[in-house]
């Protein structure tokens, strides 16, 4: 008999948890072009102006990192870039960065410029996904 109560009082105590811990929905920011269809790969990926090394070097410049106890911590970001190349949307993959992520979300939103994806010569939505390490107190953009 106590085992039973003991399993009932773990379902209604993990409930909440179970029923709450779904993953977070996309954040939307700017218009899709196409409401009814987002690629996941195209022949023309969106791409950062600039390149990844210049975002990770400014990234490195601009971003003061609190100390933490690890040596590392992983922050991931899947984006959607719309057909003008901007980002439509946004959703957290992964963060053990904590308040640190904020700082990065806001330079990457406030000024990455992207080449907007194409497929069949045509600009389209499309995801991307960004994965973001930071190593002894320095961010590396894989």
């Amino acid at each position: 008999m106590d085992y039973v109560k003991t399993i009932i009082l773990l379902i209604l105590g993990l409930w909440p948890v179970i029923m709450f811990s779904q993953v977070a929905p996309f954040t939307t920011l700017a218009v899709q072009c196409n409401e009814n269809i987002v690629f996941s790969r195209v022949e023309q990926m969106p791409m950062i102006e600039g390149g990844i090394q210049k975002l990770e070097s400014a990234l490195n410049q601009k971003i003061k990192l609190k100390k933490t106890k690890h040596k590392t911590a992983c922050l991931s970001y899947k984006f959607m870039i719309n057909c003008s190349g901007q980002i439509a949307s946004l959703k957290e993959i992964a963060n053990q960065l904590g308040e640190d992520s904020n700082k990065i979300l806001l330079y990457i939103r406030s000024n990455v410029k992207w080449s907007p994806p194409k497929h069949q010569h045509h600009a389209v939505d499309c995801y991307y996904t960004l994965d973001i390490m930071v190593i002894d107190g320095k961010i590396v953009i894989h």
